[in-house]
């Protein structure tokens, strides 16, 4: 029987080969280390034959720290102090091997023998595990690059020029295809080949499709050979430009420019061009019907388009409709003979008639005010002096504003209808030819009716004047009148006193009477 028996030892060799199995292991727990060894005791004699337990432990850390892995194997076999183990046959070997590592030994219930030793790198080949070949979920893996970037970097190493190619190679008449999706989610794309079709796909299940060119000037090609087109089977969304090369369209597309429409006929006439530098063209059949330039648009032939109320949803499919929403409820329609009418959210907002504009909805709140002219133009009266020059005090005869006689009347359209205001040509034979508007014939047509405030202002002002002048006027009287009244209280003072004084001559006087008669 073998013995066991406690040493005090030191390790002086530690890992001379590596051993893992592919055949049938593909988890970090089936992944074994072939580990031998040399121990001997304190005086250097080599320990005894026999079996021992060993304890083996890995750290991350060449001093301190915890094991991140360890396992006991109770009989190993060590013959002239030389060991061998296969770690992994107790405890499942299940670190990632992505970091360096260092290995300990214990003999039975000795102290831990040090230092510990590295493990090399034949080791991290279990970093690749089983028939999936997985490799850790942390760092970059390089090949022809020295240091890798990326979580694959594949360089080309030739000092001259070269290509970096990547080889996918599927069954004869299958597909060679690369997924990428997300961890987690069932979401994926895909770029791959059909052999059987001969055709590249980009594939991407549930979600959008980018084509992205990053940087100024860089374009996104798409060039089929000379006799064909780029295809796309669906709804083309644009968000920013489209730009084509111009040229008028021919027969079979000879001129490919353009944006034609194929039709029926296959022979691409039909379509928007460019013939010009500032120019676009619609033809039909090709034939130039609309012609659009920097400051012009010509079109030949006439615009129709059937009357009708918009719906929800375009039921009607009648008028000119802007599809924002996707309803259809908003846009030019006509309701009637000689009628047209502006819609916004299917709600009736502006109708014009022969005789007639009527405007609805419209809103509440401050604004600048809006003028037609005497040619029939809509204005905005802009009051700033920047949009002014040869800026003057007025000068006219602000009175004769007074002499507008105000007047009711009936509008010949609307003769049910009483209204009020001032007649046109009254004001221009008063001479307030700027409150008049005019017709391109010269006839007064209208009064300007938010600019007699102008000519009031100048009488009120002159009223005002004068006001305050009477009430000046009228402070100084009262002034005077104080004065007065102050001047003739004290006369009247005096007054009293001269005849209290009148009254005690009086007085004395008769009293003086009196005594002499006494004496006699």
């Amino acid at each position: 029987m073998k013995r066991r028996n406690a040493f005090r030892f030191t390790s002086t060799r530690l890992l001379v080969t590596v051993l893992f199995s592919i055949a049938a292991l593909g988890l970090h727990g089936q992944a074994k280390l072939s580990i031998q060894g040399f121990l001997k005791k304190s005086d250097g004699a080599a320990l005894p034959d026999g079996e021992y337990a060993l304890k083996f432990r890995i750290y991350n850390v060449e001093t301190g720290g915890a094991p991140i892995w360890e396992e006991t194997q109770s009989t190993v076999d060590v013959t002239g102090g030389i060991y061998s183990a296969i770690l992994g046959a107790v405890t499942p070997l299940n670190i990632a091997f992505n970091e360096p590592y260092f290995v300990s030994v214990t003999v039975g219930s000795g102290t831990e023998m040090v230092p510990r030793i590295q493990l090399t790198s034949a080791p991290y080949a279990l970093s690749l595990i089983g028939q999936d070949n997985i490799f850790p979920s942390s760092g970059n893996v390089g090949i022809g690059a020295q240091t890798a970037t990326e979580k694959l970097h594949v360089k080309n190493t030739s000092p001259l020029n070269g290509t970096a190619k990547i080889l996918l190679e599927g069954p004869e008449n299958g597909t060679a295809e690369l997924n990428i999706k997300k961890s987690g989610s069932s979401l994926s794309g895909s770029l791959g080949y059909n052999a059987g079709s001969n055709t590249l796909r980009l594939l991407h299940a549930g979600g959008n499709l980018q084509l992205q060119a990053s940087g100024a000037g860089n374009n996104i090609v798409l060039t089929p050979n000379s006799t064909g087109l780029v295809n796309i089977d669906g709804t083309l969304l644009v968000n920013k430009n489209v730009v084509a090369r111009g040229g008028a369209p021919g027969p079979s597309g000879s001129d490919q420019n353009g944006f034609a429409f194929a039709g029926n006929g296959g022979d691409n006439d039909s379509g928007l061009y460019c013939l010009g530098d500032g120019q676009v063209s619609l033809f039909t059949n090709g034939v130039e019907r609309l012609t659009l330039g920097y400051e012009v648009m010509n079109l030949a032939g006439g615009m129709r388009a059937r009357g009708g109320e918009p719906g929800a949803g375009g039921a009607n499919n009648n008028g000119y409709a802007f599809q924002t929403g996707g309803d259809n409820d908003s846009g030019m329609f006509s309701l009637g003979t000689n009628s047209v009418s502006l819609f916004a959210d299917a709600a009736e907002r502006m109708r014009l008639t022969v005789d007639d504009i009527y405007m609805y909805g419209l809103p509440n709140g401050a604004g600048v005010n809006v003028n037609i002219d005497g040619g029939g133009r809509l204005v905005k009266v802009g009051s700033s002096a920047r949009y002014k020059q040869n800026i003057q005090p007025l000068v006219a005869d602000f009175k004769r504003v007074l002499e507008i006689e105000s007047k009711s009347y009936n509008y010949k359209n609307t003769p049910d209808k009483l209204d009020i205001g001032f007649i046109a040509e009254e004001l221009d034979a008063l001479g307030l030819q700027n409150l008049v508007l005019y017709n391109d014939y010269g006839q007064p047509d209208g009064v300007m009716y938010d600019r007699t405030v102008i000519y009031l202002i100048p009488i009120l002002r002159e009223q005002q004047q004068r006001i305050a002048a009477l009430e000046q006027e009228k402070a100084q009287n009262t002034t005077y009148l104080s004065a007065l009244q102050a001047e003739n209280a004290a006369m009247r003072q005096m007054l009293n006193e001269l005849r209290a004084d009148v009254s005690a001559l009086k007085t004395a006087t008769s009293t003086s009477t009196g005594s002499g008669s006494d004496r006699k």
